[in-house]
């Protein structure tokens, strides 16, 4: 059984912080000028460089992965090493406009020959794991005869999930952890091989085992509210809600879906008998998750509720018409120790309110290899 408060293991560190480094080298920055180039010893400025020529009206773009990105992360920082050149300088010279994912984050303006890192953060729920976009924008609104600059390389810290990529997993940790452990997964077997750089010799591991990590979130929204349920596992969509109680059953062991079914629980109490026989026959410890769609309060029953009880709901028997009722819950716990939320409509029905949901729980479930 997990434990009913949802908490992973009090002595591992769930993330660690991680910076991306990202750099190209596609062009040779000579100098800023004829002599420069001449000249056989490097000079200022010189160097292998991602995007040369960055004039007034230009775009940069550049596609990026954050691997392992935490969700409950705060804030991405960004660093961009840029460096100007003009032939008739002004203050400023140069503006770098910063945009991530279509979002304008950062104006940056700076003169002539500078070579800078300008900085910036970018909120956490505005990235993803894949599939990011940042581009690099020149504005022309300075003064500068001629203003150019170029983009030499990209860094982004985040705070990464202990996951492995590709069968590894490298990462430092620069402070003394408040933790003695760490739970890393995603490896595709249990051969591993720790190595410590710094010492230069292989540890290991604590403990091996099968696990599975998933984050669900599941919302729910009356007829007036919204009028859907929606179901996601770690990021993508499990199931799509119709009018009723919609149930998504998984396995504890592997997070493979049971089943994902519709109980039409306004048009017959039938449904309200099916849904209870269905709950009833899951093994015991499965991950239940339930939520109401338009109105689902009609036809349940004291079947019905005893089920749902038996999840772990404390509130189903206060659902009431065309409220809004998700659960994130497990055969066999006991009422009140799940996630759950109920919102009544009417406390909620009105200009601007939003729907009733539970967002972004994690659930960590742990099982030893035999």
């Amino acid at each position: 059984m997990v434990d009913p408060s949802y908490k992973t293991d009090a002595d591992t560190e769930p993330s660690f912080f991680y910076t991306l480094h990202l750099e190209e080298d596609k062009a040779y920055h000579n100098g800023d000028n004829d002599s420069d180039i001449h000249e056989t010893e490097k000079v200022s400025g010189e160097d292998w460089v991602w995007f040369l020529h960055m004039y007034p009206g230009s775009t940069a773009r550049i596609t990026f992965d954050l691997p392992g990105l935490a969700s409950d992360s705060d804030s991405v920082r960004f660093r961009i090493r840029v460096r100007g050149t003009t032939y008739d300088p002004k203050t400023p010279d140069h503006h770098a406009r910063f945009v991530v994912n279509n979002e304008t984050l950062y104006d940056f303006y700076f003169d002539d020959r500078e070579d800078k890192i300008p900085a910036f953060s970018a909120p956490a729920d505005l990235l993803k794991k894949s599939g990011n976009k940042l581009e690099i924008l020149s504005i022309d609104d300075t003064e500068a005869t001629l203003s150019q600059f170029y983009i030499d390389w990209v860094e982004c810290d985040y705070q990464r999930l202990f996951q492995a990529q590709n069968g590894q997993l490298d990462f430092e940790i620069d402070e003394p952890p408040s933790v003695t452990a760490f739970l890393v997964n995603d490896f595709d077997s249990d051969s591993l091989f720790i190595l410590d750089k710094n010492e230069e010799r292989l540890v290991q591991p604590e403990k091996k085992g099968k696990i599975w990590k998933a984050e669900f979130d599941v919302q729910s929204a009356g007829y007036l509210d919204g009028n859907y349920a929606y179901f996601y596992m770690n990021g993508g969509l499990l199931s799509l809600g119709k009018r009723g109680v919609n149930v998504v059953a998984l396995d504890s062991d592997s997070g493979t879906v049971i089943f994902a079914r519709n109980f039409d629980t306004y048009l017959a109490s039938e449904n309200a008998d099916t849904l209870a026989l269905m709950i009833s026959q899951l093994p015991e410890n499965s991950i239940v998750l339930a939520a109401v769609r338009d109105e689902g309060s009609r036809m349940l029953n004291d079947s019905a509720f005893v089920a749902l009880e038996q999840i772990g709901s404390s509130k189903i028997r206060e659902l009431g018409s065309r409220d809004s009722w998700a659960i994130i819950g497990q055969k066999g716990a006991l009422p009140g120790t799940v996630p759950e939320m109920l919102q009544n409509i009417r406390e909620w029905y009105g200009p601007g309110n939003k729907i009733s949901s539970i967002s972004k729980w994690r659930l960590f479930l742990w099982s030893c290899f035999c």
